[in-house]
């Protein structure tokens, strides 16, 4: 990017760039990647703000990079609503605070995540999980504290039978099927997301996500199927190799 003013330290083009990025979609965001200098650099600072915002509900900034490298040492997701607002942030379906922060980790392997969260005050308790999920996931994990707000920090860690990747393509809605991970954001229906949409999985009921707390955001709309759609759907047909 081009400064106005000559011999304007180029930091200072970044401080602004940081500002106006903040109000950008994500998919907005995304297309800065390829713009002049400091471009690229400035949207990689949001992209870390918008996750670290969101996190820092539930984990102190100052252990972000252990908790990060204890999760990628388990091989296991961030999922739920936390990747949810940072793919909606900027954008025109933001929600609000998220309630809780979900983990999914191959089942037997969460020991050091375990001792993480005990360390830091949390209590913890075990239980089967939903109806929904049995196919899944064998057991999940309960973590609360109250914060020095009131208010109370929930975090849930799912024991996926096979790797963490198997459980979220296995959630009953496309809502939920976006993760982070130490070194990626992913989203596996981007223009759904984009849209403010979501598809059910085949046999599962809208009002019954929604009688579960488990209907994502009231901002997002959810459809049995996608014969709403005017188009055809092309490249992002939603049958295509997720599926598999």
């Amino acid at each position: 990017m081009a400064s106005f003013v000559p011999h304007t330290p180029i930091v200072y083009n970044l401080d602004i760039l940081s500002h106006i990025l903040q109000h950008l979609s994500w998919f907005s965001l995304l297309l800065w990647v390829d713009m002049p200098r400091p471009g690229p650099q400035a949207r990689i600072v949001e992209i870390r703000r918008r996750v670290f915002v969101e996190l820092q509900q539930f984990i102190p900034p100052m252990d972000f990079v252990l908790f990060f490298d204890l999760l990628e040492s388990c091989e296991g997701l961030v999922v739920g609503s936390v990747p949810r607002r940072v793919l909606l942030g900027g954008g025109d379906h933001q929600e609000g605070l998220p309630f809780d922060l979900n983990i999914i980790i191959p089942r037997n392997a969460y020991e050091k995540l375990h001792q993480f969260f005990i360390d830091r005050q949390y209590e913890h308790w075990s239980d089967i999980p939903r109806d929904m999920y049995t196919r899944w996931v064998s057991t999940v994990e309960f973590y609360e504290k109250t914060r020095l707000s009131g208010e109370t920090a929930c975090i849930t860690v799912s024991h996926s039978y096979a790797n963490a990747l198997s459980a979220l393509l296995g959630s009953p809605s496309t809502v939920f099927m976006n993760a982070i991970t130490k070194s990626s954001i992913i989203t596996f229906f981007p223009d759904l997301m984009e849209h403010g949409e979501g598809l059910l999985r085949q046999g599962v009921e809208a009002d019954r996500l929604k009688e579960e707390g488990r209907d994502g955001s009231t901002s997002l709309k959810l459809w049995q199927d996608n014969s709403h759609w005017t188009d055809s759907c092309g490249d992002i047909c939603p049958m295509r190799w997720r599926k598999c």
